[in-house]
């Protein structure tokens, strides 16, 4: 019984590495996901937009500002996160030996 305990011990450490590990291979799948989601969001609120000036005498003009409010909102964020992005990347390459 003393020699199954390590072996247990050894199985159980292996699978929690696996479990652990796997989702450094599920992360990008996400983050595609994730681009996927803000793109067709963005591509809807323009849509929506341009259909509402369409018909804009018909509209008031407060839902007018609001929507444009919306989509300035998701456009701003989305130039926001492509510079994170890319103060991210010049980073690693300045730390690099």
């Amino acid at each position: 019984m003393a020699g199954e305990k390590p072996a247990k011990r050894g199985i159980e450490l292996a699978l929690q590495r696996i479990i652990l590990g796997s989702r450094w291979l599920q992360a990008p799948l996400y983050l595609g996901l994730v681009a996927v989601l803000a793109s067709s969001i963005v591509a809807i609120s323009s849509i929506h937009l341009l259909q509402r000036f369409l018909e804009a005498n018909t509209v008031a003009n407060d839902r007018l500002i609001v929507l444009m409010a919306m989509h300035l909102t998701f456009v701003v964020s989305a130039l926001l996160l492509t510079y994170i992005d890319r103060l991210g990347d010049a980073q690693k390459v300045d730390s690099r030996p």
